[in-house]
């Protein structure tokens, strides 16, 4: 911002009248007002803001090293600027995340238009609405973190399949459901149920701008994902 460091330098050295020196430093913040430059160092700035929002809600989370060598302008996750600031979609959470976890894969938001979660490293990074009560609205920005991986190499997108199967109902197979009241006890309803990850044989290869054509071990990669719940006996 040296455009403001030298204004506000001429301010406090001339003899402006302070209720003109305030109009005109307002005038001089509106993006309007600014040069190209001055707004694009502001734009990095919310950008920043906004990931460190993300990251509020990622304890234990690092970042890569390799990413202060990279062009934050660049970064294909930073929305269009609008009048209250950066609101990232969940897809633009998950870019956001991975180009700061990886350290270079900058990749489009919408590859993760359907992913519910990233396993790279020693991390899964996991959609909020798959892991909240079902009560609670996390928004559709909130990202979770935990420990761990699926145990495939590189990093994994984790995409649901597009026609999820459920179990077709029978008249010689029901279940009775007891509306009562809530009587504002924690008590626990599903310890019946169980629910189990497993994959398909899908599996899309990403090619990143920085790659060569005719690579064969892709790091990152689009992973169809079922989550299966079972009851007991059932």
């Amino acid at each position: 911002m040296q455009e403001l460091d030298h204004f506000l330098t001429r301010e406090r050295t001339s003899r402006t009248d302070p209720k003109d020196a305030k109009i005109l430093k307002r005038q001089f913040l509106r993006p309007e007002y600014r040069v190209p430059a001055a707004q694009l160092e502001v734009n990095l700035i919310e950008a920043c803001d906004a990931a460190s929002k993300i990251y509020k809600l990622l304890p234990g989370a690092t970042l890569s090293a390799r990413i202060v060598s990279q062009g934050l302008g660049k970064a294909k996750w930073i929305p269009p600027r609008q009048k209250e600031g950066y609101v990232l979609s969940r897809a633009q959470s998950f870019a956001c995340i991975l180009m700061f976890d990886s350290g270079w894969c900058n990749l489009d938001p919408e590859i993760f238009a359907d992913v519910m979660a990233i396993s790279t490293g020693s991390s899964l990074y996991i959609a909020g609405l798959l892991l909240c009560d079902p009560f609670e609205d996390p928004g559709t920005t909130k990202v979770r973190r935990v420990v761990g991986n699926i145990g495939r190499p590189g990093i994994s997108l984790l995409i649901p399949p597009p026609r999820p199967s459920m179990k077709e109902a029978a008249l010689d197979n029901w279940r009775q459901i007891n509306q009562s009241q809530c009587n504002g006890i924690a008590e626990d309803c599903f310890s019946r149920t169980s629910i189990h990850l497993s994959f398909t044989e899908y599996e899309m290869p990403l090619k990143l701008n920085n790659e060569d054509t005719h690579m064969i071990d892709r790091p990152v990669n689009l992973v169809e994902t079922l989550v299966q719940d079972f009851v007991r006996g059932s």
